[in-house]
């Protein structure tokens, strides 16, 4: 998607079986439901600045429903440098299918070291809780992680996580953050 585009239509790449990557630009601040419905892609960059949240008039706008589906699927996710809110649901039904045979999320990439705030639900709970398909959360920044908001418990994706990295490292049993830091955001 091209850098200066604000708004993805609803169904705007609905059925695109081929496209298997997905870049979406800082400019994107609205996502119309079911943008990416049955796309079967295997990464997505999100690198939107500060989309709209995805939940309006007490429902969820799914952007990414049934978006990998073969029983081998897996995807790789990056929240891009430059995301400075990352919108409530905004992966929550990627992944479909029996728990056995559902999309695995191999990676979640967190390269934004100016995000304030993640929203609620950014993956459907009930579902990594219980299949543990998200491989591992690699983090750019610990000390800028440390400071983002996580609108529920449920938004922050280390809850689901099987392994955590940092900067491409594997981290053992403890972290540490710099004196500098005044304050640790919510539920992270």
């Amino acid at each position: 998607i091209p850098e200066g585009t604000t708004k993805i239509a609803a169904y705007a790449f609905w059925n695109c079986y081929t496209m298997n990557t997905l870049k979406v630009p800082t400019s994107v601040e609205n996502a119309g439901e079911y943008a990416f419905y049955q796309c079967r892609l295997a990464d997505i960059y999100w690198n939107a600045r500060a989309c709209e949240d995805l939940y309006k008039d007490n429902a969820v706008i799914l952007l990414f429903d049934k978006t990998c589906v073969s029983s081998s699927a897996k995807i790789s996710l990056t929240i891009g440098p430059d995301v400075e809110i990352v919108p409530s649901y905004l992966f929550y039904e990627i992944y479909k299918g029996k728990s056995s045979t559902a999309t695995e999320v191999t990676s979640l990439t967190f390269l934004s070291t100016i995000c304030q705030k993640v929203g609620n639900y950014l993956f459907n709970s009930d579902y990594l809780y219980a299949t543990k398909k998200l491989g591992y959360v690699d983090i750019a920044d610990i000390n800028a992680w440390a400071q983002i908001d996580f609108g529920l418990n449920y938004a922050n994706p280390l809850r689901f996580a099987n392994q955590m990295w940092i900067n491409g490292e594997r981290v053992g049993t403890e972290i540490t953050l710099d004196n500098s830091i005044l304050r640790i955001g919510s539920a992270t």
